[in-house]
């Protein structure tokens, strides 16, 4: 599941912070990171749009 998003993610042109592709285990530990934070915070909302995009 995390590959095919990676995947997804990728072709369409979103990088890393670093600007590489997007591994399966980087979008899970987005993933979870979004979930830590939620428990924190409260419920937030979590989107494509939520994404930096970097391209070169």
């Amino acid at each position: 599941m995390y590959k095919q998003i990676a995947q997804y993610l990728t072709a369409r042109g979103y990088l890393s912070t670093r600007g590489k592709e997007l591994s399966a285990k980087l979008v899970e530990r987005m993933y979870k990171k979004s979930l830590r934070k939620e428990e924190r915070e409260g419920a937030v909302d979590v989107s494509i749009g939520d994404i930096r995009v970097i391209r070169s």
